[in-house]
């Protein structure tokens, strides 16, 4: 007996069948638009003009379609494919997947470039999906519990934050000829104790007597500066235009100015320019 032949297809129907829907919806709108003006002389005589020539009543597109429809074929009230015409044909979407029926375990599948997401959870915000992007997601449930997946291709940049302890650390990127000035300081010593910094300030209660010129300083506090004792470094966190900055510390029971600290606290110098391969050079009190 002859084998009998595979069949030509796993799934065979059609559309009016019981298991194949197919919708249509929407609307498809067609604008014709004419512009003309008739002017009349005071001779008697009327001119035509096909074209409007009074401002605002030109007309930019005399023929345009605005198309809003949406189409979409179901198989066995679960298997979809959707695909919607909307605008100028730019902000198109598809949309097509698996829906599943009341106490099924997968309760949808979704592939498509529209509306791909999951629901927003306390530590997780997704973002509204671009236009330029496809994704798929699923939700899947249990009776105790539901589980959602994602994913999606996205045309996001990414961005990043810098945090030391709970301070939002700023980032300012400048080109080498355009230093800042009066606002960072490294100390010729490291490893110093009770570091202090005063600022020039009129109003200030500390003084000093310079050449003559009386000046006034106030101590800066954790709002005008932020020390570090261990590494030597003093950051002003506004700069100190036209004023001057005052910094006392000790180091080994010995008070700031004494010749014995300093030591290797500068770059080396060869031919009369900055050279880190140098020996370094003591710092001179009396000089530098």
């Amino acid at each position: 007996m002859p084998e009998q032949e595979a069949p030509e297809a796993i799934f065979e129907t059609e559309i009016g069948d019981a298991d194949v829907d197919f919708y249509l919806s929407g609307s498809w709108r067609i604008l014709l638009g004419v512009s003309v003006d008739f002017l009349f002389k005071p001779d008697g005589s009327v001119e035509f003009h096909p074209q409007s020539a009074f401002p605002g009543l030109e007309l930019d597109k005399p023929f345009e379609q605005i198309p809003d429809l949406t189409a979409s074929v179901w198989l066995m009230e679960r298997y979809f494919l959707e695909y919607s015409f909307l605008g100028g044909f730019e902000e198109n979407y598809f949309l097509m997947g698996y829906q599943g029926q009341e106490d099924e375990f997968l309760d949808h599948l979704y592939i498509g470039n529209r509306d791909i997401a999951i629901d927003p959870y306390l530590f997780l915000d997704i973002p509204e999906q671009d236009d330029s992007s496809i994704g798929a997601e699923a939700l899947l449930r249990t009776g105790a519990s539901s589980h959602e997946l994602l994913l999606r291709s996205d045309n996001n940049q990414s961005e990043s934050r810098l945090y030391i302890g709970k301070n939002l650390v700023s980032e300012e990127v400048i080109p080498l000829s355009d230093y800042i000035a009066g606002r960072f300081f490294k100390l010729p010593d490291q490893g110093v104790e009770e570091l202090e910094v005063y600022l020039e300030d009129a109003n200030g209660d500390y003084y000093s007597d310079v050449d003559g010129r009386r000046r006034h300083y106030r101590q800066a506090g954790v709002d005008d500066a932020t020390l570090d004792s261990e590494e030597g470094l003093v950051f002003i966190k506004e700069a100190a235009a036209g004023g001057q900055v005052v910094v006392y510390y000790k180091k080994g029971g010995k008070p700031v100015g004494d010749v014995s600290l300093g030591s290797g606290a500068l770059c080396g110098v060869t031919g009369g320019k900055l050279d880190p391969s140098a020996g370094a050079i003591d710092f001179d009190w009396l000089v530098t």
